[in-house]
């Protein structure tokens, strides 16, 4: 078909327009009337194009945690899981119910970790004061309790520990942070045809 003027004009026109013009060919002129005759057999090619035109990519934002240095959440991540694993192989051996809280303290780190939900940084800050807490309650136990010992002696392992909890309460902002990610959506719509004589 030679190049038409009126297929760009009519393209947005309803099928009755479209109609009207052929049945009153006498009217207009002829390229109108073939160019609504060539836009009537492919309306619903047209159709088509035009939705797909009119699709648009619709932003969403996702509010995800971060940790600042990569080398530190692969760290704490490695970790998490080293003691929560030799804690639950321990327990199983020796038969300890203290292991086995120190284990599923340390499987609620890890998930947090993995799961870098907005609110990371506040369920690490409750994890670390449940775990100063139950540090607090082996040492209560063994030397007051039980009365194991003594002397008061703080092991290194349990110092290394306290560090951190108490980093990740007073200074956790320093190393984890939130950010917004760009999540696609696609959201369908069509722009209605203009009725324009």
């Amino acid at each position: 078909m030679k190049e038409n003027k009126f297929i760009e004009k009519f393209k947005h026109k309803p099928k009755s327009e479209l109609e009207y013009k052929i049945e009153n060919a006498s009217l207009y002129e002829t390229d109108a009337v073939e160019a609504a005759k060539y836009l009537l057999e492919n309306y619903s090619e047209l159709e088509n194009i035009e939705i797909a035109e009119n699709t648009q990519t619709e932003f969403q934002f996702k509010e995800k945690a971060f940790f600042k240095n990569k080398w530190i959440y692969r760290l704490a991540v490695f970790s998490s899981f080293f003691i929560m694993a030799i804690s639950f192989w321990a327990s199983d051996i020796n038969e300890s119910y203290d292991l086995i809280i120190w284990g599923i303290l340390n499987l609620l780190f890890l998930i947090v970790l993995i799961s870098k939900h907005k609110k990371t940084l506040l369920l690490l800050k409750i994890l670390s004061g449940g775990a100063l807490c139950f540090l607090v309650y082996r040492y209560v136990n063994f030397y007051i309790i039980l009365g194991e010992s003594d002397t008061f002696t703080l092991l290194i392992k349990d110092m290394k520990y306290l560090a951190v909890y108490l980093f990740i309460i007073f200074g956790g902002e320093l190393i984890i942070e939130n950010r917004k990610v760009k999540i696609n959506k696609k959201k369908r719509y069509t722009t209605p045809y203009k009725n324009n004589a």
